[in-house]
């Protein structure tokens, strides 16, 4: 009997979890007509968005000019920001020349140009053997900050 219990009471406790995770994230689910009329005239050329639900806000993910990018809007349908993965050649010199004056022994990971409706920006996620940060920079390359670690910038938006 205390068999029957147990198997009954992880087969809730997993039916939960199943559920509460497909709650808070969901694809190509119904979009609201605000958020996609801002999107299509915003990105004209993005190709096969995939749309997502998260905790109520949206986010479309697409190709656009050879690029992985992301837009995120709120569940009214406003505008949060995108995020493109681009190269670290085309960042302005600038910021390559900070990370190896500054984070000797360090590598480039990832490169992302990120707008937002305070501003744009480019965020480089830079490893070492036993560390990772995040460091974010102006248009024209010059260094605003390191963000404390844990702390994904597109969320915050």
């Amino acid at each position: 009997m205390n068999t029957l219990k147990t198997f009954l009471s992880l087969s809730m406790v997993g039916c939960l979890a199943i559920g509460t995770t497909f709650a808070q994230t969901q694809r190509n689910t119904n979009v609201p007509e605000r958020t996609r009329t801002h999107f299509q005239s915003t990105y004209p050329q993005a190709s096969d968005a995939q749309w997502n639900s998260v905790d109520g806000n949206y986010s479309a993910s697409f190709r656009q000019d050879n690029r992985n990018t992301t837009a995120d809007y709120t569940r009214d349908g406003e505008w949060l920001g995108s995020s493109s993965t681009i190269e670290s050649r085309d960042m302005p010199e600038t910021t390559n020349t900070y990370i190896s004056e500054n984070y000797e022994g360090y590598n480039t990971s990832e490169t992302r140009y990120r707008e937002t409706p305070q501003g744009n920006y480019y965020e480089v996620d830079i490893d070492s053997d036993d560390d990772t940060r995040t460091i974010n920079f102006d248009e024209d390359g010059n260094f605003i900050d390191t963000p404390p670690q844990g702390n994904d910038t597109n969320r915050e938006q």
